[in-house]
């Protein structure tokens, strides 16, 4: 368990630095270009996000599958990368053929051809960058791995901030940098990784490369479900309403996706502990527990970060100011898929896995719809109610089926979280001044009361912890 934390360790520090010079990033570009130019720059991400689905043909994950099983490492990068390159090509030769067009879907202009480019030079950098990290990560070199994250989030911080200054306030030096910061940071993995990318065609195996490609291709269409879960509520965004709307959108999920690092690094301690605990039988009011003491956990730092978000937000242009109303239901989508990251693990222990694709399209149906009918309506506001109602659904549905198939858990505690959510990003939605931070704060005391149990026990192992390092230190300090 020791070498487990430091393993979780080691990967987690580059994430959460990253997201923390990623958070920093955006109220340093608030500052130089309007919500407007904001919101194209959003959409050169967007077609970054699309196009990687199909990129990788699900490779990715089939590489990481046979990493173990393969003697040959560099064969399986080889035979892995191939199809990817192949296709990253074919997509270049596309966007390069309908570069108009695609300028007018992206930026609402024939005239772009700049950022096009920008796409089509980016992509296969990201292809490269995206097997070197996989084969750092599967090498468990984790500290090596926080590097690259860092690294990647510096150079963009940068590169964007010397355009902005020296080249032009403009969405164009947003696309710029993101795409100069990654060809240095690409060149920079591959470097490290020389050695292992040692790729050359007689290393081709077409049994090889039929496994990889049988295995990676049926995960494409359930990440492209997953993305309509995800993403929609951007391309419908797009569609309703101006590039300002988009903006502001953004740069609020920007920010209320900072509590994704708790998300990201839970997510890398549980799921190996969860599996430990089913092989060795534990009490299953063990999984209970866990489940209860986080969803109280991610609830208090929801309201605790309700409480505060003016103050987050006061970090953002004044052209920004609006954003504040969009960020409190965007940020149900950590929390929940934090709290369904215990309540899902039937599903997995039960080898059921069939039934993620049922969690991924009704929740996604859902966010098609909510989206389709608020944003007319409220903009960029009905969007975020869209996407954290959506990911309620999301929740619900995989906490059912999961207790459905391994055992009948208790659920009043996840009925009042999710009750605590909406109600709490409603009423800051709708209300301001002094009555809100009233409101939020009396929240936070009935979370604080409902998880009495919780708390206490939180409280003492806070406490043991310390009594037991203080003690360690007197022990040190006494030899």
């Amino acid at each position: 368990m020791e070498g487990l934390i430091k393993k979780l360790g080691q990967f987690s520090v580059g994430p959460i630095i990253g997201a923390v010079l990623g958070f920093i990033t955006v109220p340093v570009i608030t500052y130089f270009i309007t919500p407007d130019e904001y919101g194209r720059a959003s959409m050169f991400t967007l077609a970054i996000s699309i196009l990687q689905m199909f990129v990788f043909l699900g490779m990715d994950h089939a590489y990481t599958k046979r990493y173990y099983e393969s003697e040959d490492k560099i064969k399986l990068l080889t035979n892995a990368m191939l199809p990817s390159i192949v296709l990253v090509t074919l997509i270049d030769i596309v966007i390069f053929i309908f570069r108009k067009d695609v300028s007018v879907l992206l930026f609402d202009t024939d005239s772009e051809m700049l950022c096009i480019y920008a796409l089509m030079v980016i992509l296969p950098g990201l292809a490269a960058e995206k097997f070197a990290l996989m084969d750092i990560r599967m090498q468990q070199k984790g500290l090596l791995y926080s590097m690259m994250s860092i690294l990647l989030k510096a150079l963009t911080l940068v590169c964007m901030v010397l355009l902005l200054v020296g080249y032009e306030r403009s969405f164009r030096a947003i696309v710029i940098g993101t795409t100069l910061a990654q060809l240095i940071y690409t060149g920079v993995i591959l470097f490290i990784e020389k050695s292992r990318f040692r790729i050359r065609f007689s290393l081709l195996d077409r049994r090889e490369m039929k496994r990889l490609v049988r295995f990676g291709l049926p995960i494409v269409p359930t990440m492209i479900i997953g993305w309509a879960l995800s993403g929609m509520d951007k391309v419908m965004l797009r569609g309703f309403c101006d590039y300002s709307e988009l903006g502001m959108y953004e740069v609020a999920f920007k920010v209320a996706n900072i509590i994704g690092i708790i998300q990201a690094c839970f997510t890398s301690f549980w799921v190996p502990v969860a599996h430990q605990w089913n092989n060795e039988n534990v009490e299953k009011n063990n999984f209970v527990k866990a489940g209860r003491i986080v969803a109280f956990i991610m609830t208090a730092i929801f309201v605790c970060v309700l409480l505060v978000k003016d103050v987050i937000f006061m970090i953002l242009s004044d052209e920004y100011s609006e954003a504040v109303k969009i960020a409190p239901f965007l940020m149900m989508y950590p929390i929940m898929y934090t709290i369904s990251e215990v309540t899902v693990m039937g599903i997995y222990f039960k080898e059921k896995t069939m039934n993620l694709i049922v969690v991924s399209v009704v929740s996604s149906i859902v966010n098609i719809a909510l989206n389709w009918m608020l944003i007319p309506v409220w903009g960029a506001v009905g969007a975020s109610i869209a996407t954290g109602l959506a990911y309620a659904v999301f929740f619900w549905v995989r906490t059912v089926i999961s207790r459905k198939i391994w055992f009948s858990f208790p659920l009043g505690a996840y009925i009042f979280v999710t009750a605590v959510l909406i109600v709490s990003s409603a009423l800051n939605v709708l209300i301001d001044g002094w009555l809100i931070y009233a409101i939020n704060a009396v929240i936070l005391i009935a979370v604080a009361v409902y998880f009495k149990t919780e708390l206490c026990e939180i409280c003492r192992l806070a406490l043991d912890f310390l009594v037991k390092r203080k003690k360690n230190v007197v022990e040190v300090n006494k030899k």
